[in-house]
C-alpha cells in the first residue's frame, strides 16, 4: 500500500504543473477577448477532471485483482473391485415349444459353464425370455412379392454376471465363445469394471491436489519476495477416470468415467488464489 501512495503522489505531482500550464494559457486567451468569467468556470472544469482522473487512479490501485493463482494437481492407479459382465443366446423352433426346449437345455449349459469356472448362483441372473415369431417372404418365380408366411420362433434370453473377482470375468468373457461348440449361440457383451471406494478416493486426492497447488503458491511467492495472504477462492477442476497409461483417451470438460479397464487412473485438479501482503 506504501508503494501504491508513492505511485498516486507522483502522478499527481506531473499533473499538477500540466494543469495550471494550460490554465494559464487558457485565462490569457480568454483575457484578449475579454471573456474571465467564462476562463474561470473553464479553468475549474479542468482541474475538477485531473482531480477525479487521479482519484479514479488510487481507487483502481486499491481495488485491483493481482494475488497468485496457482492450479495443483494429484492422480492415482488403482484397480477396480467390482465387474458386471452380460450377453444373451438364442434359440430357433419351429413352434414357440420347441424353441422353448431349446433355450431352456442352452440355459442349462451355460449355468454349468459359469459354475464350473468359478462363479456362484447368487452372482447370476438370467432374464425373462422374449418370444418373437418369425416370418419368411414369398416371392413368385417373376419375383414378384406374394406376401409372407410363418417360419417358427426365435426366443432369445438375456444374462447378467456380477462378481468381485474381476479377472475371473474378464478371462470367463473372453473364452465364452467356447459355447458355441455346445450348440449355443451366445453374444457377448463388453464387461465393466468399477471401484467401490470410489468417494474415498475421490476425498483422498481432492486433499492431495489441495496441498500441491498451496505448495505451488508458497514457491511463487518465495521467489518473488512476497508474503501470502488471505484465500480469496478455491476451485475444483473435475473429476477424471481413464485407463491406467492409456495416450488414447482424454479428458473430458465434463469428466471422463472409464468402465472397460480394470485398471484405471483417477486425476483430479484444484485451483488457488490468494492475496499477497
Amino acid at each position: 500500500m506504501e508503494k501504491t501512495n508513492i505511485e498516486v503522489k507522483n502522478n499527481l505531482s506531473l499533473a499538477k504543473p500540466i494543469v495550471l500550464g494550460l490554465c494559464i494559457i487558457i485565462t490569457a486567451a480568454a483575457l484578449c477577448i475579454g471573456t474571465v468569467i467564462s476562463v474561470k468556470i473553464i479553468t475549474a472544469g479542468i482541474i475538477n477532471a485531473v482531480e477525479a482522473a487521479t482519484d479514479g487512479l488510487v481507487r483502481f490501485k486499491q481495488t485491483g485483482e493481482g494475488g497468485i493463482t496457482a492450479t495443483g494437481s494429484a492422480s492415482v492407479d488403482f484397480k477396480s473391485d467390482q465387474a458386471s459382465w452380460g450377453g444373451s443366446f438364442s434359440a430357433h423352433g419351429s413352434t414357440a415349444q420347441d424353441a422353448f426346449v431349446k433355450i431352456r437345455n442352452d440355459s442349462e449349459i451355460i449355468m454349468n459353464y459359469l459354475l464350473d469356472n468359478g462363479f456362484n448362483e447368487r452372482e447370476i441372473a438370467f432374464l425373462a425370455v422374449d418370444i418373437r415369431q418369425q416370418f419368411r417372404s414369398l416371392y413368385s418365380f417373376e419375383g414378384n412379392y406374394m406376401g409372407e408366411e410363418p417360419a417358427g420362433y426365435r426366443l432369445t434370453q438375456r444374462i447378467f454376471v456380477s462378481s468381485n473377482d474381476v479377472d475371473k470375468v474378464a478371462e470367463v468373457s473372453r473364452d465364452i465363445t467356447r459355447l458355441i461348440e455346445h450348440g449355443v449361440e451366445f453374444s457377448s457383451d463388453a464387461p465393466e469394471y468399477t471401484y467401490s471406494r470410489l468417494d474415498e478416493l475421490r476425498l483422498a486426492l481432492i486433499e492431495e491436489a489441495t496441498k500441491n497447488a498451496q505448495q505451488r503458491v508458497d514457491i511463487i511467492a518465495d521467489n518473488a519476495n512476497s508474503k501470502v495472504g488471505r484465500l480469496i477462492n478455491a476451485n475444483l477442476g473435475v473429476f477424471q477416470i481413464t485407463a491406467w497409461n492409456s495416450a488414447s483417451e482424454g479428458f473430458s470438460s465434463s469428466g471422463t468415467f472409464n468402465t472397460y479397464s480394470i485398471w484405471k487412473t483417477a486425476s483430479v485438479t484444484v485451483r488457488l488464489h490468494y492475496e499477497v501482503e
